[in-house]
């Protein structure tokens, strides 16, 4: 129902770009993220990779209203400007806008459906951190890892012998010398 809900009642007239989304002006790069985009990490890199050196988040949440989205935004947001190091910007026209330091602390936000005007001195970095170097590499490696572990996991099961209750020995045991064998005479016609 809920995803329903978004693919009927969310707009659908977008369509990718072809280019990342490293924006030239006044002298600086900026990382432009339209909302949700925020969420894909190769998206972000891809910006930062073409010289951004800050991040800006532009968003509307309405749509979600006071469901948490806003909140989980910005969280990735902060991720991110610790992912990449560059001081980030997040936007929104309801809630929450923030002004992100590099190492993920506020400097200002605004809260839910709260008009405001943030300020602060943002640093702009070129520097690439290890997240930008190694890419997406680290999470090949853990999917390669994890796909390894199950796949091993299906042999070693397969390849176990089995045992439990439903395992029965049909080889004939001799009676001990304290046991007697019961003797059993068949009846006939009575």
């Amino acid at each position: 129902r809920l995803i329903g809900r978004f693919a009927d009642d969310m707009p659908s007239d977008f369509l990718p770009g072809h280019s990342p989304g490293a924006l030239h002006t006044a002298g600086t790069t900026i990382g432009d993220v339209i909302c949700f985009e925020v969420a894909y990490d190769d998206l972000v890199r891809d910006t930062v990779n073409h010289g951004a050196e800050i991040l800006v988040i532009q968003t509307n949440n309405a749509s979600f209203g006071r469901n948490g989205e806003s909140q989980q935004q910005l969280a990735m947001s902060r991720l991110r400007a610790v992912e990449h190091g560059r001081a980030t910007v997040q936007v929104s026209t309801s809630g929450e806008s923030a002004l992100i330091a590099p190492d993920g602390h506020l400097l200002a936000k605004t809260g839910l459906y709260e008009p405001g005007i943030l300020t602060a001195a943002l640093p702009r970095r070129t520097s690439q951190t290890l997240a930008d170097r190694a890419g997406i590499l680290p999470e090949a490696v853990l999917l390669a890892l994890g796909v390894g572990a199950m796949i091993a996991a299906v042999i070693r099961r397969r390849t176990r012998p089995t045992t439990g209750e439903n395992h029965t020995d049909i080889t004939p045991q001799a009676p001990r010398p304290h046991e007697t064998t019961p003797t059993v005479t068949p009846a006939g016609p009575a």
